[in-house]
């Protein structure tokens, strides 16, 4: 319980902040003092360019590990190979990537390089570097929220749950990545179909929400050995629509909605890029429908997915009918933003486990176990299920 303990300490965000602040005081101090390159020339380093531009810093270039990047300029920058960066100047280098974070750390750290520092560790000092979502606000939501993150701990079923959950909060705590390694725990070929807690029968009513390219359906068809009653599927991004339609239109007793999932009937704004990130945004350059489940879908559902980048809380809310009478399983995403992971899981909890208090004098043994997995060895990733 060490990990509760230190959350009950906590006292104000300028306090944990200055912690953090002290575990990398040295790397950010030299920031300012050397040469700097940036691991990473896609889009998270040319946000760190911009930013180390603002603050007058000496960059170098970029490094990147993909040859069609290399040999290139990049807003006047060259894109180096790891080979040919210049050691003899011990310079700084900034890891600007999430998805490949700790595979650029072990090549560097394989070749002796110790000056090196994440991206979002810069982005707590410095407000030019633009702060990823999931990081947005991160410290103040763990010291304003704490007992909220407590209630969620005590909600989770199995040790291995309690142990990702303490892996991510003392990721949270100091931004050390060993931690967020540790809180991997998750077997990706088994994200959102978790054979040791989650079955199904032949007559399922599954609710793919945020389908990108009809992935997760597909895996889903292959669980079940082709043996469902339906499966409704719901991506708002025009061209994933599209690309999710053709792939999925050789399997029966599915409907596929251009739509997204909200707590009610309603058009929203929406940011297309037609990849995993579309997501419903107050910036967004098109009009999108959206829908509750409770309004849309008549019929009794057995489990819903939600990875629908940020909306999942509002289409949560607008399926609490089904929530209480169907009592489907349940896969959602909470790592969009930091007051997901708690929001979340307190909100089912409100929903569900409040339900069952009504159940519980005619059926003792109905209960929601809620477990959590992180399947990325990143701040992504992170699924909240509640199996019955």
């Amino acid at each position: 319980m060490e990990v509760v303990e230190k959350l009950q300490k906590l006292s104000s965000t300028k306090e944990l902040k200055d912690n953090i602040f002290r575990l990398y005081q040295h790397k950010l101090d030299l920031l300012s003092q050397k040469p700097i390159y940036i691991f990473g020339a896609k889009n998270l380093g040319q946000k760190a360019l911009k930013a180390c531009q603002k603050l007058k810093w000496n960059i170098k270039g970029f490094i990147d590990n993909n040859t069609q990047l290399q040999y290139q300029k990049l807003d006047g920058f060259p894109v180096y190979s790891f080979e040919e960066l210049d050691k003899t100047a011990q310079p700084v280098i900034i890891i600007a990537s999430l998805l490949y974070y700790f595979e650029i750390k072990q090549q560097l750290t394989t070749s002796g390089f110790i000056n090196y520092i994440d991206y979002n560790v810069v982005a707590l000092y410095h407000n030019e570097f633009e702060t990823h979502p999931c990081y947005v606000n991160i410290l103040e939501d763990l010291v304003q929220h704490k007992n909220k993150y407590i209630k969620f701990r005590e909600m989770l079923y199995d040790e291995i749950s309690k142990y990702t959950f303490d892996n991510l909060i003392m990721y949270r705590l100091s931004f050390g990545d060993s931690y967020l390694a540790k809180s991997f725990s998750g077997d990706p070929s088994q994200e959102y179909f978790e054979d040791s807690f989650m079955s199904f029968s032949e007559n399922e009513v599954f609710i793919d929400g945020g389908a990108y390219d009809g992935e997760t359906s597909r895996i889903f068809i292959e669980k079940v050995n082709h043996k469902y009653k339906k499966i409704y599927v719901f991506e708002p991004d025009h061209n994933n629509y599209l690309t999710t339609k053709e792939n999925l239109k050789d399997f029966p007793n599915i409907e596929i909605f251009p739509k997204g999932l909200y707590s009610q009937t309603k058009t929203l704004k929406f940011h297309a890029d037609n990849t995993q990130g579309s997501k419903i945004s107050n910036q967004g350059d098109t009009i999108i429908d959206v829908v509750s489940l409770d309004e849309y879908i008549y019929e009794p559902i057995t489990y819903i997915k939600l990875d629908i980048e940020g909306a999942e809380y509002a289409a949560l809310c607008g399926a609490k009918k089904h929530l209480q009478e169907d009592h489907p399983k349940l896969a959602v995403c909470i790592y969009h933003s930091p007051e997901d992971f708690w929001k979340i899981p307190v909100l089912l909890s409100d929903i569900l486990l409040r339900e069952r208090e009504r159940e519980r004098e005619r059926e003792r043994e109905r209960e929601s176990r809620f477990y959590l997995r992180h399947y990325s060895p990143q701040s992504m990733e992170i699924i909240l299920y509640a199996v019955l």
